[in-house]
């Protein structure tokens, strides 16, 4: 890690997915990089932010209370 930023192949270590998976989130904006020529450059900060937001998301749906549609009752 050098400077305080993370390469793509340590930002995938970090958030146990693969490089494609970190270029991808980069793609849909919900993960933030630097750019140089050497290629993307992650601050560990933004890794860390990505995290708790996915553990946020995962918590709020496991509280969420189930629909009609989840509930496994059928109108038929």
């Amino acid at each position: 890690m050098a400077g305080g930023f993370l390469n793509i192949a340590e930002a995938a270590v970090h958030l146990n997915i693969s490089e494609d998976a970190v270029k991808q989130l980069v793609d849909q904006r919900k993960l933030f990089a630097l750019r140089d020529t050497s290629g993307y450059k992650f601050k560990q900060e933004e890794l860390d932010r990505y995290l708790e937001d996915q553990k946020d998301i995962s918590e709020a749906d496991a509280t969420a209370p189930k629909t009609s549609d989840e509930s496994g009752l059928s109108l038929d």
